[in-house]
């Protein structure tokens, strides 16, 4: 950094000397992405929430947090999952306005779990419902 006179005449006599960075505007880095990354976080939640609390209602099994992301790849950072009787996916599915669709990857024993996602802005923050076959006490 150097001192530089100041240029405009009305500005006090004492602090007629700026301090002004002469150092090349650097390039975006791995800091930069990260606030953004955050930053495109935030937003999609924030229309997980809106979406939730306008059109969840409370006779639905309640949705819990699940934190998904891995910082050495994109993708979905947090979801809300939904277990609930095989009978209710279908009202779940209508709820959203998706598709119930099998996993691509069955399980060890050839079995694909059902569910039915969606997504919100840019696709961090996911929604998703699947039956009850075991996971978290609602």
């Amino acid at each position: 950094m150097t001192a530089t006179p100041a240029t405009d005449g009305s500005v006090d006599r004492d602090l007629a000397t700026s301090v002004v960075d002469r150092a090349p505007a650097r390039e975006a880095d791995a800091v930069d992405a990260l606030l953004s990354g955050l930053f495109d976080i935030e937003d999609d939640i924030a229309l997980a929430v809106m979406w939730l609390a306008e059109n969840w209602s409370a006779d639905l099994p309640a949705p819990r947090w699940y934190g998904r992301g891995r910082p050495d790849r994109g993708g979905e950072a947090h979801a809300a999952l939904v277990w609930c009787p095989p009978g209710e996916l279908a009202g779940v599915a209508g709820l959203i306005d998706a598709t119930p669709a099998d996993d691509e990857i069955p399980h060890s024993d050839g079995h694909r779990d059902r569910r039915v996602r969606r997504s919100f802005g840019t696709g961090r923050m996911v929604l998703e419902a699947s039956p009850d076959d075991g996971g978290p006490v609602r």
